[in-house]
């Protein structure tokens, strides 16, 4: 029997109910970066993964493999990386203590922790290599994938208004 496990990155995708929340949450400016916004996120997009999937199958081994991005994004980059493909404002940043009391203990950990890991190996052992090698191309496969159906709009950004409210 041959056991292949892998473990992935954080999942990003058009698709993703979490994606469009971070998405709508940057729009309406109710994401802020938390303290400096330094921690590392090992990510990858759910195409990708797919594609990891299918290269253990059609060359079946034993093992334990991390399958992420080319490199690693900071919080901060990736949430003003997103809002800038989005039109958004960018995003506030509050000190970790007001996130605590007002985000909680868990999203707060959530936005502070590095995930570090590689896909070295994994591109080694399988000649695998990501189709969005970086957040900035996954980001950019989203935001166009969602102009198609017609769900990215223009941000207001005049002073008291509303951000447009992104579609379900």
């Amino acid at each position: 029997m041959t056991v292949a496990i892998m473990r992935s990155g954080f999942f990003y995708d058009p698709d993703s109910a979490h994606t469009r929340m971070l998405a709508d949450a940057l729009r309406k400016r109710q994401l802020p970066i938390f303290g400096k916004g330094n921690a590392k996120w090992s990510m990858i997009h759910t195409d990708d993964a797919a594609s990891a999937y299918v290269a253990v199958a059609e060359q079946p081994r034993n093992g334990v493999w991390h399958v992420v991005d080319d490199e690693l994004v900071a919080v901060r980059e990736f949430l003003e990386i997103f809002a800038s493909r989005l039109a958004a404002p960018r995003p506030r940043r509050i000190p970790v203590w007001l996130a605590k009391w007002l985000a909680g203990e868990h999203a707060v950990a959530y936005f502070t922790r590095s995930t570090r890991t590689t896909s070295a190996r994994f591109r080694r052992d399988f000649g695998w290599a990501p189709r969005y090698p970086t957040v900035r191309e996954g980001l950019d496969q989203i935001v166009a994938a969602w102009k198609m159906e017609n769900r990215v709009e223009p941000v207001r950004t005049f002073r008291n208004s509303k951000p447009d409210k992104f579609p379900a």
